[in-house]
Parts: structure tokens; C-alpha cells; sequence
């Protein structure tokens, strides 16, 4: 049943969820429900499902028996049930309930994490975080490994140096590129002080502008140096108009240095990688 009612993550696609094919389980330890399994008729909750689920399913039962809900509704529900434990936002709205799915937080009691019995006064075996922490020794355990076959190994070896050949040829020709890429002073301005020239034709080079324009690099915002204030005290601080000054200097606070600047792209720049 575990394995029946697993539900999937839903962070990716429904088509990229890994599932273990539950027919040849189902046909042998359960064979009276194993025709309707294939039909998609065997219908259940996990085992472990908390209580406001069964209660949720009584009333979707009750409520299509009433006519308060429709046949495809029904079903609609209940696949919604396969894939995660809550309630319909649209039927908690429509449907007053008793019961609710937001579960209650329990706090662990400091005083039993100390003792070795559980509530019922039953005893709590102790598990070893450590094999040195056994008091008795393992007994020996022995595991049968098939070797590959010399034609399986040969393509595995002839692939792996393909894919290195391949690697080598992508380095070399990223090599390339950045000694052609070339870059520009404004990227030596005070904003960019002491960011390596190489990394900047690495990301110059990565990038092709179909239109021939020359783009240059910006602040990425983003970074401590971008976050930081002003402090109006320096030179170029002092060259602003909001501190009176001419902005003949042109540059960002000596404070605000950029340490990851971003090459600005239009529509016609493609990544060559």
C-alpha cells in the first residue's frame, strides 16, 4: 500500500517524476485487486495519511451522493488527493467545514529526548550512530560484484575519452576567444577596481553580438560593494550636483566597487558556449 499511494514530488513536470511501476507487486501479493488496479479503479488513502484526509473523503463521498457536486468533480478531487495531503481552496469556500488541513505544530518534550521508555512505558531500543559504538561484533558479510565484460568496459573507456577529447576541444576554443576579446577602459574604472581583466573576457567571450555593437559592462547591483552607501566624502562623492559638485569626475563613490560586473546585451547577442 506504501508503494500504491506513494505521492511524487511537484516541484518538476508530472512527466519527469520518477515512479516504480507497482504491477508485478500488485498481481503478485494482491491478485484480487489486481484487475482493478490496471483499470485505475482501486482507489485508497496512504496508510499513513493524517486524519482530516479521511474525513475530507466521507465528505466528498456524502456530497456526491447528495448532488452537491458533480461526477467529474468527484474525480477531479480525488486525483487532486493522490497528488498532495489538502483540501480544494474552491471547496473549503463553497462547503462549511469541521475540519481543517493546516496541522498543528508539536513541540518535542526536552524530558523525553533524556529517557529510554515512550509513553506507554515501553522500552526504546538504542541506535548507534557509529559502528565503533557496537558492542558486539558484525558478523561477516559477503557481497557477489559480476565484473563488466571486456566489450562493455572498451565502450565505456572509448566514450569517456571522447568526452575529454570533446572538453579539451571546448577549452581550447574558449582560449581563443578570450585572447581576440578585448576590453575596454571604461571596464578599469573606479566602480571595477581590482576585478581580473581575464574574468571579464571570459564573460565577453561567451557572448556574440550578431549587430557588431560594442557593449560594455555594468554593475551588477546586487553585490556587497554595489549595496553599499555613499559616503560622501571622497573625490567623486564631492564632483556630485547633489553635493554641489561639477560631475567633471564622472565616477561612483570609492566605496561602492563592483567585484562581479555584468556584460550589458541587446536582442541580437547570442551565447556561443
Amino acid at each position: 500500500e506504501y508503494g500504491k499511494r506513494f505521492r511524487g514530488c511537484l516541484c518538476s513536470k508530472e512527466g519527469r517524476v520518477v515512479r516504480v511501476n507497482m504491477d508485478q507487486f500488485v498481481q503478485k501479493f494482491q491478485p484480487n485487486v489486481f484487475v482493478k488496479w490496471k483499470r485505475g479503479e482501486d482507489f485508497a488513502l496512504h496508510p499513513e495519511d493524517p486524519m482530516f484526509m479521511k474525513m475530507y473523503l466521507e465528505d466528498l463521498e456524502m456530497r456526491i451522493d447528495l448532488g452537491f457536486i458533480k461526477q467529474n468533480q468527484f474525480e477531479e478531487l480525488k486525483k487532486d488527493l493522490t497528488l498532495k495531503r489538502e483540501i480544494s481552496p474552491w471547496f473549503k469556500k463553497k462547503f462549511p467545514l469541521s475540519y481543517t488541513d493546516v496541522l498543528e505544530h508539536v513541540e518535542e518534550d526536552e524530558a523525553s529526548k533524556n529517557t529510554s521508555v515512550d509513553e506507554n512505558a515501553n522500552k526504546i531500543p538504542k541506535i548507534f550512530a557509529r559502528v565503533s559504538d557496537l558492542q558486539r561484533p558484525l558478523p561477516e558479510c559477503y557481497v557477489k560484484i559480476n565484473s563488466l565484460g571486456e566489450d562493455v568496459v572498451s565502450k565505456h573507456m572509448e566514450e569517456m575519452k571522447a568526452f575529454d577529447a570533446f572538453l579539451e576541444d571546448q577549452r581550447l576554443e574558449m582560449e581563443v576567444k578570450k585572447a581576440v576579446c578585448k576590453v575596454g577602459k571604461a571596464a578599469s574604472g573606479c566602480g571595477f577596481r581590482g576585478v581580473n581583466k581575464e574574468d571579464l573576457k571570459a564573460k565577453k567571450s561567451v557572448i556574440r553580438c550578431s549587430a557588431e555593437r560594442k557593449h560594455n559592462f555594468k554593475s551588477c547591483t546586487k553585490c556587497s560593494g554595489c549595496m553599499e552607501a555613499n559616503c560622501d566624502a571622497c573625490v567623486y562623492c564631492m564632483d556630485q550636483v547633489r553635493n554641489g559638485g561639477r560631475l567633471v569626475l564622472k565616477q561612483k563613490c570609492v566605496k561602492r566597487v563592483c567585484g562581479n560586473p555584468v556584460l550589458v546585451t541587446c536582442r541580437s547577442c547570442k551565447w556561443q558556449i
